[in-house]
């Protein structure tokens, strides 16, 4: 007996063309159900300079400025229950636990059908971006709030094992925690030849026989990016050779902060900014770096570090959540102490200084991509969608 197609709707209040690991992952695993079958519907908020796309449903709202983020105009409740009119869904996907999600989950509810949230994010790193707010205020209307959500919601896929612990703190009852990993899409990323790494930097203008260290993604305070900046300073003043250069490859609400620092500590021959990017030239970001270097502990389950490793490039990082879930010290990568910045060169140093060692890396971050194959994660998100339709 085959498989039943599944009709899925998937809630999210930023989509493409914002481009953060949400947005990609997200497109990535819909991308997936759609080519085991299923249909896969977007709701999402509206957002300047957004293409129509089939299936991809878009509500009043209006861009807030320095945020990759848009506020819903209202009534936004009954123009998504309008949207839903007349639609069949066998289960409802949940990517934030606001806005969208809340009234995702109500209607699950209420039509009877499952309601799983992706857990993406580790919430009370991103409070600042609420400055007017009592720091207290926040974090008990936050921690009430995700609760009240995670008593409603079915399942909660956590994208890493080592935020399982984390979830269970924010609220998640442990019975509901179902562990799923972000995917990659290998056909996009794989390790350039020497012509191509050149051909690259030339179009990006990185000096071409400099090691290239770099960071991937938002620039923004929760990644920890002047402390990445303060670890490349050092760098510089321990290496004897200055043929070392900084990549900083994104957009985001740091980067004038970080093009200042920069500049004061004379270091504006030695970074590089790049970006942001589209999606789809983000591949050729990773073919310039010899190295993945991030000092954030705010991550759950990058799509960065997955997509160095399928581009066969080692990372350095803190050993945090969201990372020694992904990065096995000394086989794909090196982990750090949280805050060893000395450490962190010395590791940088040595990895850059033996080829050996590299390539021994470099072949451990490939192996590591293929356990997050799209194709791998959609059936597992399938397996998994399917039990529970069948149940409900």
């Amino acid at each position: 007996m085959g498989r039943k197609a599944l009709k899925i709707a998937i809630f999210i209040n930023t989509y493409k063309p914002v481009k953060n690991g949400v947005v990609i992952s997200t497109s990535l695993i819909r991308e997936g159900l759609i080519a085991l079958g299923h249909i896969v519907h977007i709701y999402t908020l509206r957002y300047p300079n957004a293409k129509e796309e089939e299936g991809v449903v878009r509500f009043p709202a209006i861009k807030l400025p320095n945020l990759e983020f848009s506020w819903p105009l209202l009534p936004l409740r009954k123009r998504v229950l309008e949207a839903l009119r007349g639609e069949s869904y066998d289960l409802f996907l949940l990517e934030h636990p606001f806005l969208l999600g809340v009234i995702g989950l109500e209607e699950g509810k209420r039509r009877g059908i499952p309601t799983v949230f992706t857990f993406h994010t580790q919430y009370k790193q991103y409070l600042h971006y609420f400055p007017l707010l009592p720091a207290r205020v926040k974090e008990m209307w936050l921690e009430r709030h995700l609760r009240a959500f995670f008593r409603e919601v079915d399942k909660v896929i956590v994208p890493s094992r080592s935020f399982i612990g984390e979830a269970i703190a924010y609220g998640v009852p442990q019975e509901k925690i179902h562990h799923i990993p972000n995917p990659v899409d290998l056909k996009r990323f794989s390790p350039p030849s020497e012509e191509e790494r050149k051909k690259l930097r030339e179009k990006y203008g990185l000096p071409l026989r400099a090691k290239v260290i770099g960071f991937i993604g938002r620039l923004a305070l929760e990644k920890n990016l002047l402390e990445l900046l303060d670890v490349f300073e050092l760098l510089m003043k321990r290496r004897e050779e200055k043929d070392i250069h900084l990549a900083f490859v994104g957009g985001g609400p740091m980067k004038k902060v970080l093009m200042e620092e920069v500049r004061k500590r004379g270091l504006s021959h030695h970074v590089s900014f790049i970006g942001p990017l589209e999606p789809e030239v983000v591949p050729e970001a990773h073919k310039l770096l010899d190295l993945f270097v991030t000092c954030s502990l705010s991550e759950v389950k990058p799509l960065a570090y997955l997509e160095a490793f399928a581009t066969g490039v080692p990372i350095i990082a803190y050993d945090s959540q969201g990372a020694n879930d992904t990065i096995e010290n000394m086989v794909n990568g090196v982990l750090i102490p949280p805050g060893d910045k000395e450490s962190m060169v010395e590791a940088i140093s040595k990895v850059l200084g033996d080829r050996n060692l590299w390539k021994n890396l470099s072949r451990g971050a490939l192996e590591t991509a293929q356990n997050y194959s799209l194709e791998v994660v959609a059936r597992k998100y399938q397996d998994l969608f399917t039990r529970l339709v069948r149940s409900s």
